[in-house]
């Protein structure tokens, strides 16, 4: 693969690395780390792409209910 290529390749598996980061590197480094990427992505499950979910929030009814010792 040319330079350009292992980079394309590289943001398909990695979006948040850009380009001109990559191409300070050389073939055979670039060539070594989209092997890693491929091998842990494998492995790994998917990233989420979701935001974690969030603890529920305690509004101002929800609170007085909460200090008053009832359910919320």
């Amino acid at each position: 693969m040319s330079k350009r290529e292992l980079i394309d390749a590289i943001r398909m598996h990695n979006r948040t690395v850009s380009p001109e980061f990559l191409s300070r590197f050389g073939e055979s480094d670039l060539q070594a780390y989209l092997d890693r990427i491929c091998a842990t992505s494998a492995t790994a499950p998917p990233a989420r792409l979701s935001a974690a979910p969030r603890a529920p929030t305690i509004g101002p009814r929800n609170l007085q209910t909460a200090l008053m010792g009832g359910a919320i």
